[in-house]
């Protein structure tokens, strides 16, 4: 995969690069969400949402199921780091699907283009920025705070 090749050769950490992968991947499935929702609401696509007895089942459904089986499989099987790189993107996909319509479970309306959506990939995405690429600043802040 060149995206663990370019990980290795800039930062070598495998957390750091399993918390990428998460990043990712939540990232990628967040913009590709919205985009065949805006697609499909616009009619450039055709309707492809899933409708069991006329009840609509959003993609947030299919992210709280990504993320069960993957806190299940986590603590069932040990992982090996080919299937944590894995794991870490199925995660990311779940994470991305389900924080994507956080604004509809927040406030239980069927309303897509909620603003607290948006807030909480913001806020998502900039925890894991930090924890990607600013984990050792905060470390050493902390024990730097910490002797005093």
């Amino acid at each position: 995969m060149i995206l663990h090749r370019i990980w290795h050769r800039l930062f070598g950490s495998k957390q750091e690069e399993t918390s990428f992968y998460i990043l990712m991947s939540f990232l990628v499935t967040f913009v590709v969400a919205r985009l065949i929702v805006y697609l499909i609401v616009e009619n450039f696509l055709p309707d492809i949402f899933l409708t069991i007895k006329g009840v609509h089942i959003h993609h947030l459904s299919y992210g709280i199921f990504l993320l069960a089986w993957v806190g299940f499989y986590c603590l069932v099987y040990a992982n090996t780091a080919q299937k944590l790189y894995k794991t870490a993107i199925v995660y990311g996909i779940g994470l991305g699907l389900t924080f994507d319509e956080f604004g509809m479970w927040l406030r239980l309306r069927d309303d897509y283009w909620i603003r607290q959506s948006y807030d909480a990939i913001i806020v998502i995405s900039i925890l894991l920025i930090n924890f990607v690429y600013l984990r050792y600043f905060w470390a050493r802040l902390i024990r730097f705070f910490a002797r005093r």
